[in-house]
């Protein structure tokens, strides 16, 4: 059985990959392009068991040709 330290390291780790994800992508300047970026799932609760980032931005009026 894992241990309740093991989870939380690995769950560390997860979160520092996927911060280091956003910073090398500048996926926040880009998204901010549309609007407000935010994390959402796992990443943002602090509950990430594997790979899996998750984002959606929030924007006053959707415009395709914002992000196209």
């Amino acid at each position: 059985m894992i241990k309740q330290e093991e989870l939380l390291a690995h769950q560390l780790q997860l979160q520092a990959e996927a911060d280091a994800i956003v910073e090398e992508m500048h996926l926040k300047q880009l998204l901010e392009e549309a609007g407000t970026p935010l994390k959402v799932g796992s990443v943002a609760l602090g509950l990430m068991v594997w790979r899996d980032l998750d984002m959606t931005v929030v924007c006053s009026k959707l415009n395709i040709a914002t992000i196209s």
